[in-house]
């Protein structure tokens, strides 16, 4: 069991959907790998970065987005990141 050394809450259900927003993320760079599930990868992006939003995430999304031609939406998501560095 995972519990916080501070408090002693247990952060099982915590971890579990940072797991599960990395295989997400694992899942859609796959898709991007392959070339042709450019759909497929955004939906395991958005995915992710709906349970876990990390700034690599974003730009995962923001390729995604690239990828299957939403060119404006990823320039905003790019713009929020480089705002955020």
């Amino acid at each position: 069991m995972t519990t916080c050394a501070r408090c002693g809450t247990d952060l099982a259900a915590l971890m579990r959907v940072a797991v599960r927003a990395w295989e997400l993320r694992e899942a859609a760079r796959a898709a991007l790998c392959a070339g042709a599930r450019v759909t497929e990868a955004l939906a395991f992006a958005r995915a992710a970065c709906r349970l876990h939003t990390t700034p690599q995430g974003r730009r995962l999304l923001a390729l995604a987005l690239l990828a299957t031609g939403q060119r404006a939406e990823a320039c905003e998501l790019i713009e929020r990141v480089l705002d955020e560095e």
